[in-house]
C-alpha cells in the first residue's frame, strides 16, 4: 500500500513538473509575440483600426490567461495556511465583488453570519476559489448573485448563489474536468482549480444547477478550539 501510495506521489509530481515546463515553453514565445505587437502598434498606430489586428490581440490576452490559468491550476495544491477569520475576509472580498460584475444591473447581496469561525487556511488560494465562483455566477445571465456563509457542526459554509441561465445537463457530470467549459472564451480550468484549492483545505466543492439558476457550495473544516466557539450556534446560510 505504501508503495502504491509512493508511486501515485510520484506521478503527480511528474505530472506537475511536466505541465511547468510545457506552460514555460509556452510562455516565452507568447511574451515576445505580445511585446513585438506592442512595439508595432506603438510605431504604427494606424493597425489599431484592423479588424484582424483586432483579433489577433482577443487572441493573445486569451493565451496569456490562458497560460495564468494553468500555471494557478498546477499550483492549486500547493497552500499556506494561517490562521483566518472568516467575516473580515469575506466582507473584504464581498466590498470588492462589484468590480467582478460585467453589468451594474446585476444585484449582489453579501449574507455573512458575524460569529463566523476561524479557519485555517490560505488566504490568497481562498480568495482566488472564492472570487472564480464569484465571476462565474456574474457571468451566468443572472440579474441577482448572493455570497452567504454560516457553520454548522466543525465546518465553515460558503455559498455562491444565481439566478442565471444555470449549466447544461450534457457537461454537468464534467465541469470539474480541465479545459471543458460551458461559457464563450473560457479555458476550462477555474473550476478545476477552485476544487483544487478545497481539496488542498481538506474542504468539499458540491453545486445544484437547473433553470433557476446555480449554486455552489464550499465547506471547510474549522479551526475553532471548543473554549474559542461562539456560544450561539450561527444561522444556517440563507440563499
Amino acid at each position: 500500500m505504501k508503495e502504491k501510495e509512493t508511486e501515485i506521489q510520484k506521478l503527480k509530481e511528474e505530472y506537475h513538473l511536466a505541465l511547468s515546463r510545457i506552460s514555460h515553453e509556452i510562455r516565452n514565445p507568447v511574451t515576445l509575440i505580445n511585446s513585438s505587437m506592442q512595439l508595432m502598434e506603438a510605431e504604427h498606430p494606424e493597425v489599431a483600426g484592423i479588424d484582424l489586428w483586432s483579433d489577433m490581440k482577443k487572441d493573445m490576452l486569451f493565451l496569456r490567461r490562458l497560460l495564468d490559468e494553468l500555471s494557478g491550476y498546477n499550483n492549486g495544491e500547493r497552500i499556506h495556511p494561517e490562521p483566518l477569520l472568516l467575516f473580515p475576509f469575506l466582507s473584504e472580498i464581498a466590498s470588492n465583488a462589484r468590480f467582478l460584475s460585467p453589468d451594474p444591473e446585476i444585484t449582489f447581496t453579501a449574507r455573512l453570519a458575524e460569529n463566523l469561525p476561524e479557519i485555517n487556511g490560505d488566504p490568497v488560494k481562498l480568495r482566488q476559489a472564492v472570487t472564480n465562483l464569484l465571476r462565474n455566477a456574474f457571468e451566468s445571465g443572472a440579474s441577482e448573485v448572493i455570497l452567504s456563509c454560516c457553520s454548522e457542526k466543525e465546518e465553515a459554509i460558503i455559498r455562491i448563489t444565481d439566478n442565471g441561465s444555470g449549466i447544461s445537463p450534457e457537461i454537468q457530470g464534467e465541469i470539474f474536468t480541465p479545459f471543458v467549459t460551458y461559457k464563450k472564451n473560457g479555458t476550462g480550468l477555474g473550476l478545476p482549480l477552485v476544487q483544487r484549492i478545497s481539496n488542498a483545505h481538506g474542504g468539499t466543492l458540491t453545486y445544484s444547477s437547473g433553470k433557476e439558476g446555480t449554486t455552489f457550495t464550499l465547506r471547510l473544516p474549522t479551526s475553532m478550539s471548543a473554549s474559542r466557539k461562539p456560544a450561539s450556534i450561527p444561522p444556517r446560510c440563507a440563499i
